[in-house]
């Protein structure tokens, strides 16, 4: 399935390899297609990443703040520079500034896993409360309820902007591969690491770092999907073998079929203002989905 919704995407790409699908309705239906597998292929290791750093299943990139700091961004390019800035390179590039700037923080100032998680969760709380502010402000101004993209929308992306970032993300798993095995080791403690000649506090930094810019990609274009990491990277840990490239597959593919669901749902709801966004659908999953895994971890 991620097979043939990547060859799909790469089709309708600048090239135009299937004229017959370069329809205006086709090929909005195949960029929501997608931008699903990119949120999917960016979120999933994403927090898979986090999770095996800090060995704690309900990692995900909002504890770094990278969501948090996207929202803050958007709502601010939004009301600066109006709504139509979402939707362009300028706001794609406004997120994900925003996005990187709370987790470069986090690895300035941490030395271990319980500073990094408490700046963290300090920083996406902060800026999860000044995001609310600019949001509304931001939607006062534009005489809106809230703003789509603020939500998680898959409605705004262009084909060419994400074929663009698909093939960023792939090379970015292909770098994370190698790196993700040595992740594994933080899971044993520092002086495990240490024994093996490697820096523990570097290790978890790349490791923060790695996942933070990971998410940043699918941020940019599709605004906030929460918990769409956490829900793939727990059911891919569970069904794939440990320490495996198939962890970030299965995570890949649970994490897209979730969305797309979520995606399909959300698009039969209509209101004055457009179709429900992706992730209030989202929010509505990813919250059954934590009470269950913090279920069975009691």
């Amino acid at each position: 399935m991620l097979a043939f919704g990547s060859w799909l995407v790469l089709a309708l790409g600048p090239t135009g390899f299937c004229p017959f699908l370069n329809c205006p309705v086709l090929r909005v239906r195949m960029a929501r297609l997608g931008a699903d597998l990119l949120a999917s292929m960016s979120l999933a290791p994403s927090a898979l990443i986090l999770q095996i750093a800090f060995s704690n299943d309900l990692m995900d990139p909002y504890v770094m703040g990278v969501q948090s700091g996207a929202l803050s961004s958007l709502a601010l390019g939004a009301l600066i520079l109006g709504l139509t800035s979402l939707g362009t390179l300028q706001g794609y590039l406004i997120s994900a500034l925003g996005s990187l700037i709370p987790p470069i923080v986090v690895v300035k100032v941490s030395r271990n896993k319980e500073e990094a998680l408490l700046f963290g969760l300090a920083l996406a709380l902060g800026l999860q409360g000044l995001a609310s502010i600019l949001a509304y402000m931001a939607s006062s101004a534009l005489g809106l309820p809230m703003l789509p993209m603020l939500l998680g929308s898959t409605a705004y992306v262009d084909i060419e902007e994400l074929t663009t970032a698909l093939l960023i993300t792939l090379v970015l798993l292909l770098i994370a591969l190698p790196i993700l095995r040595l992740i594994y080791i933080l899971e044993y403690g520092e002086e495990v690491v240490i024994s093996f000649g490697i820096s523990y506090t570097n290790l978890l930094k790349i490791s923060i770092l790695l996942s933070s810019v990971l998410a940043a990609i699918s941020v940019s274009l599709c605004g906030i999907l929460p918990f769409l990491g956490l829900i793939g990277a727990n059911l891919g840990k569970r069904i794939a073998k440990y320490g495996s490239f198939e962890q970030i597959l299965a995570s890949i593919a649970i994490a897209f079929m979730v969305i797309s669901i979520a995606d399909i749902i959300s698009n039969s709801f209509e209101t004055p203002f457009g179709f429900i966004p992706v992730g209030t659908m989202l929010s509505l999953i990813g919250g059954i989905a934590l009470a269950i895994i913090l279920a069975k971890r009691g």
